[in-house]
């Protein structure tokens, strides 16, 4: 039920040269061709991760498989066969985008664990249910019936734009809580529903204050989730971070994670994330990652190495491509 000690000595290297750390252990591998390594590595993890599963029953996660390049299905694919070694239970959460190369991951589950798979498929909401959701998130009567009809057509079952609509409403103080319940305000008239969630997402950021908007921004450029560290370094008024940072958890764009020594945040969802990244100017985007790039030189100047591969995405963003080379070859 454990690695053994000889074999932590053979897999070490490769889930070190992986996870860009510990450079001294991952240089003994270096004579070694690219699929060997590829090899070795989908080895050690699975190992690693059988080893655990004997232990104690292990659940494996693996989140929007339909992001995922061909290395990473591979290694779901691995993982999925070593069901049959322990009490592995590998779910796997992805679009069904009918191009992409997770499809074959369908026919190698059934292969691989035969009765033990199981597809679940999540459509969108009927109109009934969307209705549901909406009076569970504000009350049955809050909204006046045509503003209601309106938001529920725009929907289209599609329960993230719905709560993004009702957060807008709330944002714009058309939506208020009073005795416990939502109540609209009486000028029908002024209550308009975005067509998109993109459209949302950006009517809510639009309602910021600068400032506020312009931490959000810096946080799009560090991605889904990031290090308020290196985010101190890029924006105009660090002093005023804590409460920005605050408001935007409050308004439910951002929330904390990680521990107190360790102040990581994340966007609510990634569409949010992506859709304020998107809505930058080329310039100032670029401008961003390039400071991205320099925070995180100083900041981790003790120990880079687990930083390599963040380093070349915001230098090859941003305007030193010969870097991202550097760090994309260390």
């Amino acid at each position: 039920g454990t690695v053994s000690t000889g074999h932590v000595d053979e897999i070490e290297p490769f889930l070190a040269r992986m996870l860009s750390i510990r450079a001294d252990v991952a240089a003994g591998i270096e004579g070694l061709g690219p699929d060997q390594v590829k090899r070795q590595t989908f080895s050690a993890v699975r190992d690693v991760l059988v080893a655990s599963a004997r232990r104690r029953p292990l659940v494996v996660v693996i989140e929007d498989l339909h992001w995922a390049d061909s290395l990473s299905v591979e290694l779901t694919a691995i993982l999925l066969a070593a069901t049959r070694a322990a009490p592995l239970l590998p779910v796997v959460t992805l679009r069904p985008e009918p191009e992409h190369r997770w499809r074959r991951l369908i026919s190698l589950a059934d292969e691989a664990c035969g009765d033990d798979h199981h597809e679940i498929r999540l459509s969108e909401l009927t109109h009934a249910e969307t209705g549901g959701l909406l009076d569970a998130l504000v009350g049955a009567d809050s909204l006046p019936p045509e503003v209601r009809q309106e938001v529920l057509d725009r929907a289209q079952g599609n329960p993230f734009f719905l709560e993004e609509v009702v957060r807008s409403f709330i944002d714009r103080g058309l939506l208020e809580r009073a005795d416990f319940r939502w109540s609209a305000e009486e000028d029908h008239g002024s209550v308009t529903v975005p067509a998109s969630v993109q459209a949302v997402i950006l009517s809510r950021v639009d309602r910021l204050s600068e400032e506020h908007r312009r931490v959000l921004q810096a946080a799009s450029v560090l991605g889904r989730t990031f290090d308020r560290r290196v985010l101190v370094e890029l924006v105009a008024d660090p002093a005023g971070l804590d409460e920005a940072l605050w408001e935007l958890d409050r308004r439910q764009l951002l929330s904390r994670e990680g521990s107190p020594e360790r102040e990581i945040y994340s966007f609510k969802h990634v569409l949010t994330q992506e859709t304020v990244y998107r809505g930058l100017v080329r310039r100032y985007r670029a401008s961003l990652h390039q400071g991205a790039a320099g925070a995180i030189e100083r900041l981790f100047a003790d120990a880079p190495e687990g930083h390599y591969e963040e380093l070349a995405y915001h230098y090859e963003r941003g305007s030193s491509p010969r870097k991202a080379v550097e760090y994309l070859l260390l």
